[in-house]
């Protein structure tokens, strides 16, 4: 029997829903910034003179995850004091604990990528309260650890990492040269993307929407892993471009449909086109940003997982 699949992700708010053979996508709103996620044993992971929080979540629950009507819903929430996954698979979870592509995870049981599992985790106001003062590069570091270490406590997920040659995007500086601003210091950003309050979000944020990208304050790196995430293809920043760097990136599919939603706009593409959608976000990012998309094939880390195992639902 067909099965379809409604997915939300929201750092901020990002929608990825399909289903009877549409996918209808949503993806507005904030990202805070981010290192490249490391690939690393769990023994290196739990270094406590690197990272300030090696306990991690205070509170967690872990149960099978359910069908409901044939239509399976999956959903990754992250707020400052929890995180929350529905019907999330253990490649999925480990995917976004490490920042990799499907491609670059090997090993591990058969049902790693078919068993779904939901997840509730929090963590206590003093841990909260010590992260804010943190920097938003620290920030995320810190979380991406606690996630790596709810997977071990959890899944017992042990791994390591090797290196393979794989099919990927490069990021180069286009023929014409990049067409991309340098951030201005202590710019505001008062017309830019704004926060759940509606008031301007500021620095270092990254907004995926329904026709386009913004970017605000954020190195060209950040921005080649959040595009790896929606080509579903690792992308490699090459360009040699430092610093934080402003830009807007309009987009749209032939045959996609938009409309508006609770407030939000979505827009409509047909699973078959998503490979149209794609392609005009490559282009977009050649005419729009003097950069350039090149698949080559590289060297790239893989995580190969050595050991999980089901949780028992508690």
């Amino acid at each position: 029997m067909n099965k379809s699949i409604a997915r939300e992700l929201n750092f901020g708010k990002k929608l990825l829903l399909s289903a009877m053979g549409v996918a209808a996508i949503a993806l507005p709103i904030v990202f805070g910034l981010a290192k490249p996620a490391r690939s690393q044993s769990s023994s290196e992971n739990t270094d406590a003179k690197t990272f300030a929080f090696t306990r991690g979540y205070q509170q967690v629950s872990v149960t099978p995850g359910e069908t409901e009507n044939d239509i399976i819903q999956t959903r990754i929430l992250f707020h400052p004091d929890s995180f929350m996954a529905k019907n999330q698979t253990l490649q999925e979870l480990i995917k976004l604990a490490y920042g990799v592509q499907g491609d670059q995870i090997s090993g591990g049981p058969d049902w790693m990528t078919t068993a779904r599992f939901n997840i509730e985790a929090k963590l206590d106001d003093s841990t909260v309260a010590e992260l804010k003062k943190f920097s938003p590069e620290q920030q995320k570091m810190e979380r991406d650890q606690m996630f790596q270490t709810l997977l071990a406590d959890q899944f017992k997920v042990a791994l390591h990492r090797e290196n393979k040659l794989l099919p990927a995007q490069v990021l180069v500086i286009a023929k014409n040269g990049p067409k991309i601003q340098p951030a201005k210091p202590a710019d505001t950003y008062p017309n830019g993307i704004k926060g759940p309050d509606g008031l301007p979000a500021g620095p270092h944020k990254f907004d995926f929407g329904a026709d386009g990208v913004i970017v605000q304050a954020l190195p060209i790196s950040f921005v080649a892993n959040n595009l790896a995430m929606h080509l579903n293809q690792p992308v490699v920043d090459r360009t040699g471009l430092t610093g934080d760097y402003d830009f807007t990136l309009r987009f749209a599919p032939e045959g996609a449909t938009a409309y508006e939603e609770n407030g939000r706009k979505v827009t409509m593409t047909g699973l078959s086109s998503l490979d149209a959608r794609n392609a005009a976000l490559v282009n977009a990012i050649e005419e729009q940003l003097g950069l350039k998309l090149e698949p080559q094939t590289i060297p790239l880390p893989v995580l190969v997982v050595d050991h999980a195992e089901k949780p028992a639902a508690n």
